[in-house]
């Protein structure tokens, strides 16, 4: 969908219907630094999705129908900084579904339904 937009810095898909995106949709997109994909019916992010986005330093997910994240998929995302879940319908937390997040700053889970219990905080101990 994305060929020939290799320099591409910024892509705003907010507020449209995309339910689900396919490994490999971005893998054109090798110098993006924004993806704004807020307002949509994602409920599922497929392990490495995110794959080729190596300079990526933000992505909103925020407002979308988003349950649980596998473990893996923010893999690839090495430059990430800023990282909005909020308003979504995330339950649970893997413990390590933020390992490969390593030039995170900003994380927003706000408006979510995680259950607070040893788990979850787990997910964020080497944050701290």
């Amino acid at each position: 969908v994305f060929n020939e937009l290799s320099s591409l810095k910024l892509l705003d898909l907010s507020n449209n219907q995309i339910s689900t995106l396919e490994k490999g949709v971005f893998n054109e997109l090798s110098s993006l630094k924004l993806l704004d994909l807020s307002n949509n019916q994602i409920s599922t992010l497929e392990k490495g999705v995110f794959n080729e986005l190596s300079s990526l330093n933000q992505l909103d997910l925020s407002n979308n129908l988003i349950i649980s994240l596998e473990t893996a998929v923010f893999n690839g995302l090495n430059c990430l900084e800023k990282l909005d879940l909020s308003n979504n319908l995330i339950t649970s937390l893997e413990t390590v579904v933020f390992n490969e997040l390593t030039s995170l700053k900003r994380l927003y889970l706000d408006s979510n339904i995680l259950d607070s219990n040893k788990n979850e905080i787990k997910a964020f101990e080497h944050y701290v």
